[in-house]
Parts: C-alpha cells; structure tokens; sequence
C-alpha cells in the first residue's frame, strides 16, 4: 500500500532550459583538454555546473500527499505543510492546461491567542493553496489513494452538483466559475500507514 503520492508542480517542458547548458558544458569538457594554459576550462566548467544544478532545483517542485498532511517539496517552493485530520476538507479544482488547483480548508490548529475570540466557534479557513500538474485522472488517484470508493465518474466531472457520503468522508463536486472544484470532507483521521483512528484517540485539528 503507498503511504504517498507525489504529483509535480511543474511541467516537463520548463526543464527544457537545462539543454543549452548542458550543451556548453559538453563542449566545454570536450576542449577542456586541448588548453594549454594552466587553468584551463576548469572555471567554466564549474560555472555551468552550478548553473545546471541551480536551474534543476528552481523548477524542482513537488505536490507530497500523504494519510497525514500535505506539504509542498522543493528547495525554492513555499515548503508549506498542513495536517490532514478529521472535518478538514480536501479541495481539488480542475484548471485548465491539466493543472489542479490543491487547497486544504480547516479550522486553526492552536489556541486563538485574542482573549475575545477564545470563546467563539473557529472558522474554517484556507490553510494550504498550491497547483499541480495533472487532470480527471489524478483527481481520482488520490481520492482512491483516501479511500473513497463507489465514485460515480462521469456524474463527479459532468455539470450538475454531485455528492456521495462514504465512511471515510463525504465527496461533493459542483462547477464554479466554468471550473470543477471537488471537495472531500474527512470523517476520519488516519495513521501514517492508512489506518483509521478510533474516535476514542485523541487528534490534532
């Protein structure tokens, strides 16, 4: 059973950048060996070795779903993490040009620090909002990768609303704005492995 599922943030073709650069790097080790000065192309050749990591790295950037948060990966990302737990609502909208919009929508997970908002009831709010790059189909990977089953897909993409009320959460799907925007409530928290906590546990909201 997988305990993550990783969906990029960039598309492949942004990594096209790497060719020019690795192409003066290649010619560069090729006459490396024909200079005769001292040096010779030795600095260059760390130059665009730093140049090609770099480059790798800035576009290096990750979706990380797991059974206990989401995080985004990556070195120049916003490396923002947000835990999944009960009554936190998982919220998935189809743009186009095959990205997903990624939000996780909850209450505050501490204390409200103002005296007079303590007693209040806490509103949900928007904790995590990234992009990544897929489609339908990745959209039904993760809900299936959370447990929810008996998904009627062509009702789940098609126009009218759709919902569906399963043990681990409820689904519902609506068109916002010309765009899909799925939204899955947790009616359980998981472990690391996929196992549900009992209700009996405490858990973090």
């Amino acid at each position: 059973m997988k305990k993550r599922i990783y969906m990029t943030s960039t598309k492949w073709r942004y990594f096209l950048t790497e060719l020019p650069l690795l192409l003066v790097l290649a010619i560069a080790l090729y006459y490396n060996g024909r200079m005769t000065t001292v040096v010779r192309l030795y600095p260059m050749i760390v130059v665009f070795c730093g140049l090609i990591l770099f480059d790798f790295l800035y576009f290096f950037r990750l979706v990380r779903f797991s059974y206990e948060d989401v995080r985004t990966v990556g070195r120049y990302s916003s490396r923002d993490k947000v835990l999944l737990v009960k009554d936190k609502t998982l919220v998935l909208t189809v743009l186009p040009h095959h990205k997903l919009r990624v939000e996780v929508i909850g209450c505050d997970e501490g204390t409200p620090t103002l005296a007079f908002i303590k007693d209040e009831d806490a509103q949900p709010f928007c904790q995590l909002r990234c992009k990544a790059v897929g489609g339908k189909a990745s959209v039904l990977r993760l809900l299936s990768f959370y447990k929810i089953e008996g998904i009627d897909t062509a009702a789940l993409f098609a126009q009218p609303p759709y919902s569906l009320t399963t043990p681990m959460g409820t689904l519902t799907a609506s068109t916002v704005n010309e765009r899909r925007e799925i939204r899955l409530t947790f009616a359980v928290s998981f472990d690391t492995d996929g196992t549900v906590i009992e209700d009996d546990e405490p858990t973090e909201r």
